[in-house]
């Protein structure tokens, strides 16, 4: 419907002192770090889950990887595109200038947050962790980090590729992982 430029520009200028802070600090839950940490306690809950979790991110977060750095290495990021007086910047929030394709933050959160809706036996959490993988999203548009593209295609890699991971995995795991990392006597 809009250019890519465009669709940036339109969705970087919603902004307001409240967002600048949630944003700044909820786009973190894209990062590694954050998914590992999630990975960890799924171990202690139960191994297969974890397993599953972990692989899930390994796949999508390398799949991400690989796209960015070998097949769309001169793909630049808003801050390169625009001048900072167009963009909608945030004090502490360094703007990154390459690899901006596809968004590896929100391969990542769509990943989690979709591997956790199906390991959930409560399905309206899957709300929740839609909302939360959204947002997260859109941390990054509206850090000036991304294009809307940019986004899309993570949300996809991330969803897409969770799914093929627990499909073709997690029937494979046996019977041993359906215990903690360890057992309580």
């Amino acid at each position: 419907m809009y250019p890519k430029n465009e669709g940036f520009l339109l969705l970087n200028s919603i902004h307001n002192p409240t967002f600048d802070t949630v944003f700044k600090y909820i786009t973190h839950i894209g990062d590694g770090v954050f998914v590992l940490f999630v990975a960890i306690l799924l171990l202690f809950v139960q191994l297969r889950w974890g397993l599953v979790f972990l692989a899930s991110f390994v796949f999508t977060g390398g799949l991400t990887q690989l796209l960015k750095i070998v097949f769309f290495d001169d793909i630049v990021r808003p801050s390169m595109v625009f001048t900072k007086d167009v963009i909608h910047s945030i004090d502490g929030v360094y703007l990154n200038q390459m690899y901006s394709f596809p968004s590896g933050h929100t391969t990542v959160a769509f990943s989690m947050f979709f591997c956790l809706a199906i390991l959930n036996e409560k399905k309206t959490l899957g709300l929740i962790y839609f909302v939360l993988a959204f947002l997260t999203s859109y941390s990054r548009i509206y850090l000036s980090q991304h294009f809307p593209v940019d986004v899309l295609v993570g949300s996809l890699i991330g969803t897409m590729g969770t799914l093929t991971v627990f499909v073709f995995l997690e029937p494979t795991i046996g019977k041993w992982a359906n215990r903690p990392l360890f057992k309580r006597n």
